[in-house]
């Protein structure tokens, strides 16, 4: 089990191919920011694929905390490294600008703020 940030280089990772920083992962703790380069065996685009991969015992995945939840929850995963964390995700709902919002759309927005949120 890593201890710090730096451990991952000796684990085999698994990783999103579309992180905006790369294949590199920042985790920031007490002592700072880490920026690491872990070493991968599988890189995917889909992060229920991700997830799977980790559920299966295939290695280490950065993982979304909606996208693990129920897989922690259930212990098939565990966290590591719980005093450090990723940058945020950020997710933005476009709509047309109006003086007057549609009923649904100002519910699914309500829907995503209560769903995603801190």
């Amino acid at each position: 089990m890593p201890a710090h940030p730096n451990d991952l280089r000796d684990h085999n990772c698994l990783t999103y191919g579309f992180l905006s920083t790369g294949n590199q992962w920042k985790l920031s703790g007490k002592d700072g920011d880490h920026w690491i380069q872990p070493s991968w065996t599988l890189c995917v685009n889909n992060a229920e694929v991700l997830r799977d991969a980790a559920v299966a015992g295939r290695g280490i995945a950065l993982l979304p905390v909606f996208i693990g939840e129920d897989a922690l929850q259930t212990g098939r995963l565990r966290t590591c490294l719980d005093d450090y964390h990723a940058p945020p995700l950020t997710l933005y709902a476009l709509y047309p600008p109006t003086r007057h919002l549609a009923l649904k759309v100002r519910l699914f927005i309500d829907f995503l703020v209560e769903r995603f949120e801190g």
